[in-house]
């Protein structure tokens, strides 16, 4: 990998971030925020921050695609986990367009079976590394699984409700 690609490629993931961070939470009316259009101006941004990089970084091809759309997760962040996940469903659809639909549904219909939103969220990306892996190699593989991690760290505060305490002991101590 030459000088000019790893700039390229942190060129990505900025304007990937940049997007990811615009304030769309602000942007919407009060009584959408935290309604589906959030979830469709995050995936909005993340397309747009995917499109960009590719049309700006023509010579990274996929690679450019793949950082610009970890950045419009990493700038997602901020949001609560909702923003995250339609940011990393929207990324995995772009990347993966036939394979990243599959894991998307399946990640909803996990939701859905578990009545877990968190697991569903963690699925997509999961689902969607040892493909990326396979189709275009070790890069994508990785960049997949650490939007995986992302997402577990977005998630973080509703995993602890996944996990029920261990039992009190009666007439014990703890």
């Amino acid at each position: 990998m030459e000088g000019y690609e790893i700039w390229l490629r942190l060129l990505s993931l900025g304007l990937g971030a940049a997007l990811g961070l615009l304030p769309a939470q602000r942007a919407l009316p009060r009584r959408l925020a935290g309604a589906p259009a959030a979830w469709a101006l995050a995936a909005a941004l993340t397309a747009a921050a995917c499109t960009a990089a590719a049309l700006l970084g023509p010579a990274l091809g996929r690679a450019a695609v793949l950082y610009a759309g970890l950045g419009a997760v990493l700038g997602q962040l901020r949001r609560p986990g909702g923003c995250a996940t339609a940011a990393v469903s929207t990324w995995v659809v772009i990347c993966l367009p036939f394979t990243g639909v599959l894991g998307v549904a399946g990640g909803g219909a996990l939701a859905l079976a578990t009545g877990s939103p968190v697991l569903g969220a963690l699925a997509v990306p999961v689902f969607a590394a040892p493909i990326a892996l396979l189709q275009f190699g070790g890069e994508a593989g990785l960049a997949m699984l650490a939007a995986a991690g992302l997402t577990l760290w977005c998630w973080r505060p509703a995993l602890q409700g996944l996990v029920p305490p261990p039992p009190r002991r009666p007439g014990g101590m703890g």
